[in-house]
């Protein structure tokens, strides 16, 4: 059957460390994480050299959960080790696709997507806004140091891969990004674009680390490419 999601409550970690997470997804499982899918709250945990593997496609793939719902939260985290997803799969240290919160975490995992994945980040594949306002996603005093690699065809980012309408703040990346032909790649984020119900907004952040695109690519050293035009504020 189907992996039950994770739903409201707490999973306190107490300050522990989790070693040597190993997860290899087959292709039938659209979230590849510790919690498949959450809507509760894990924190003051680390998961320390992590391999996360999602084959599959159209998967949100990440350390802690595949998807972060609305009302969930990783906080006062962090993750070291390696996560990678293939083709058109949304990929992220934390979460392939947030619509909770990550807070008050960090991340030096190194993360990887395939040609034609969604979107790769440093701490997020997809930082999402709902299509009726009744959540946004946000990332919030956080950063990433591990680097970002993508193929072809990606939003690409040091902290966030693709900010569909999701608040990013004091958060920062310093990793170098690596996109592939044709990708749109951005020191904090790959691409910040308007949903259907919100618009981005990115305020006192920063990226540094080295940004490279191959033949086609859109680069930014802080974003990729800002679809929204507004919204960033303190940053650099």
């Amino acid at each position: 059957g189907s992996p039950i999601p994770f739903e409201p409550t707490v999973f306190e970690g107490l300050g522990n460390t989790i070693s040597n997470l190993t997860i290899s997804s087959g292709a039938d499982r659209s979230n590849v994480g510790l919690f498949v899918r959450m809507n509760g709250t894990v924190r003051d945990i680390g998961f320390v050299n992590v391999n996360i593997e999602g084959f599959g496609t159209e998967q949100r793939v990440g350390t802690v959960a595949g998807q972060i719902d609305g009302a969930g939260a990783v906080l006062n985290s962090f993750v070291t080790g390696s996560v990678s997803g293939t083709g058109r799969s949304f990929t992220g240290a934390f979460t392939g696709a947030n619509e909770g919160t990550v807070a008050f975490s960090y991340s030096n995992a190194s993360v990887a997507a395939g040609a034609g994945a969604g979107g790769v980040g440093g701490l997020v594949g997809i930082n999402a806004a709902g299509e009726q306002g009744q959540w946004k996603g946000a990332v919030k005093e956080s950063y990433s140091t591990g680097t970002v690699t993508s193929g072809d065809g990606v939003m690409a980012g040091g902290l966030v891969g693709y900010n569909y309408g999701g608040a990013i703040s004091n958060s920062y990346a310093t990793g170098a990004v690596t996109g592939g032909n044709s990708s749109f790649v951005g020191g904090l984020t790959g691409v910040s674009t308007i949903s259907d119900s919100s618009s981005p907004t990115i305020a006192s952040s920063y990226s540094t680390g080295a940004v490279i695109g191959g033949s086609g690519a859109i680069v930014g050293g802080f974003i990729g490419e800002d679809l929204a035009q507004t919204g960033t504020t303190n940053s650099y």
